[in-house]
């Protein structure tokens, strides 16, 4: 099911309560190394969906912002700005979706709409020693390699977009 409510609104929060998000999705199998037992991410997500679950309230958390996530934060529309003038798609910005089936919900920084067709968008503004390491990876690996690190947040938006 989709809605579109903008980013980081109390709408947003409030849509999102009980949900697993795509930021979030990397915890979901997290083990920890070596050892039997469940990563401090993994417990910390279980504890906040039961406890959003229970009282249908996003727990409200100090939004953890270093300098790199205000970057991307910063240049996220012009990034989705420039990816839409070079390509010359129709892109909607913003939304949240929500699964009939899993207690999840992604939302996507866009959308492309093209007919019955409709793509995410997920944007990545890393600081320069990153997406000059991203850019080898792919000159390596001879494809469009995706760094590990936004896997999980990309497979968890399309399996959550594919439902809707």
């Amino acid at each position: 099911m989709w809605s579109d409510v903008a980013q980081r609104t109390p709408e947003w929060h409030k849509l999102r309560a009980g949900l697993v998000g795509g930021s979030e999705a990397r915890h979901i199998n997290a083990r920890r190394k070596g050892t039997a037992g469940e990563t401090a991410g993994r417990r910390d997500l279980r504890v906040k969906l039961a406890v959003e679950t229970l009282t249908a309230t996003p727990i409200e958390q100090s939004q953890y912002l270093n300098e790199d996530i205000s970057r991307g934060i910063t240049l996220e529309d012009r990034a989705l700005r420039e990816f839409a003038l070079s390509s010359g798609q129709l892109l909607s910005k913003g939304g949240h979706y929500k699964s009939e089936t899993r207690k999840a919900g992604v939302s996507p920084d866009g959308r492309i709409l093209s007919g019955d067709r409709i793509s995410l968008v997920e944007m990545k503004c890393p600081r320069a020693a990153n997406h000059l390491a991203a850019f080898a990876l792919r000159r390596a690996s001879g494809l469009a390699a995706i760094p590990a690190s936004h896997r999980a947040q990309l497979i968890h938006g399309l399996l959550i977009a594919q439902e809707a």
